[in-house]
C-alpha cells in the first residue's frame, strides 16, 4: 500500500508544487484543474481553522508517496520553501497504486482546445470523431491538456503550424505538444526530456496516435535547427536555458514559451532577448506564453 496525499491551491502555484514535491518524495504528481459545479457537493476537510470545504481552490493537486514517507514534513518543507504563511487544505489516504491511478482517472475527462482540436484520455470515446483528437494517458508525467499553459501552447500550434514543419518539445512531458504538432501537419518531432518516466510516456502516447516520435534525455538529443521549438517548463529553468533553446532555433524559427506566471514574462522575454524579437504575452488564468522568432 501507498500514501495519497490532495492538496487545495491556487493554479497559479499547483505546477511548482509538483515539481517540488516529486524532488521531496512524490513519486507521481497529478493536477485536476476541474473546479466542481455545485458546491453542495464539496466535501469538508478538518483542518487547523476548523471544517472547511476542500475544493473550493482552483484545482487539487494529487500526490502518490510511498508509505513511510513523512507527509507533514513534506509538507513543512514546502512551506518553507513557498513561504506559505499555512500549509493548505489537505487530505492523506492509504491508497493502492492501482486504486490511485483509477481515481485521477476518474477526473480526467475530454478537453476541448478548439472546434477541431481535442484531448482525450485514453479511457474515454472520442466526444467528436471529426476532429484532430489527441488520445493521451499521462500516467505520472505531466501533460493532460488541463493546464491553461498546455491550452495556450495547444492553441498556438494550431495557428502556428505549416506542413513540413520540424518542432522540439523541450521538456515533453507526455508528449502531448509533440504530437499535436505531427497530427496538425508537422513533418518531423522531437521530444526531450530529463525525466525517464516523461520519455517513456511520450513514446508510448505517441504510438497510441498513430505518430513516430523520437524523445531524448537533454544531453542525448541530436543536433538540429528546429522551424518550431515549445518548451512548457517553468519561469526559472527557461531563464537559465535561454541560449540552449536559441541555438535549436534555426534563423526565422519561432520560439513557444510557457509555464510562466504572468508576472514572470517580462523576465524571461528579457532573458530571451539576445536572440528573439518577441511578442507580447498571451495569457489564460494568470499564465503566460511568450512567441518569439529567431534573429
Amino acid at each position: 500500500m501507498s500514501l495519497s496525499v490532495e492538496i487545495a491551491c491556487s493554479a497559479e502555484c499547483a505546477e511548482v508544487v509538483s515539481e517540488l514535491s516529486q524532488g521531496l518524495g512524490a513519486t507521481a504528481a497529478t493536477i485536476i484543474y476541474s473546479p466542481p459545479s455545485s458546491s453542495d457537493n464539496i466535501p469538508l476537510v478538518e483542518t487547523s481553522e476548523g471544517v472547511v470545504p476542500f475544493g473550493d481552490r482552483d484545482c487539487t493537486l494529487s500526490l502518490f508517496l510511498e508509505e513511510g514517507v513523512d507527509v507533514e514534513e513534506i509538507l513543512l518543507r514546502l512551506q518553507n520553501i513557498l513561504g506559505w504563511e499555512r500549509i493548505p487544505p489537505h487530505r492523506v489516504k492509504t491508497v493502492d497504486r492501482k486504486d490511485w491511478v483509477a481515481s485521477v482517472r476518474k477526473r480526467l475527462v475530454p478537453v476541448k482546445i478548439s472546434s477541431r482540436l481535442w484531448v482525450v484520455p485514453t479511457w474515454h470515446p472520442p466526444l467528436d470523431s471529426d476532429a484532430v483528437n489527441l488520445r493521451i494517458d499521462p500516467g505520472p508525467a505531466f501533460g493532460a491538456g488541463t493546464h491553461p499553459t498546455t491550452r495556450l501552447c495547444l492553441e498556438w500550434l494550431e495557428r502556428t503550424i505549416r506542413p513540413g514543419t520540424l518542432v522540439l518539445d523541450y521538456g515533453c512531458g507526455t508528449g502531448i505538444l509533440a504530437i499535436a504538432a505531427l497530427k496538425l501537419g508537422a513533418a518531423k518531432a522531437v521530444g526531450v526530456d530529463v525525466d525517464p518516466q516523461a520519455l517513456k510516456a511520450s513514446r508510448e502516447n505517441a504510438a497510441r496516435n498513430g505518430v513516430e516520435l523520437p524523445c531524448y534525455p537533454p544531453k542525448e538529443c541530436p543536433p538540429l535547427k528546429a522551424d518550431l521549438v515549445l518548451a512548457n517548463i517553468l519561469a526559472n529553468p527557461l531563464k537559465e536555458m535561454a541560449s540552449l533553446l536559441a541555438g535549436y532555433t534555426k534563423t526565422g524559427g519561432r520560439i513557444a514559451l510557457s509555464g510562466i506566471l504572468v508576472e514572470q514574462a517580462s523576465q524571461v522575454v528579457s532573458a530571451y532577448g539576445e536572440w528573439f524579437d518577441c511578442a507580447l504575452p498571451v495569457t489564460e488564468a494568470g499564465w503566460a506564453l511568450s512567441e518569439g522568432i529567431r534573429r
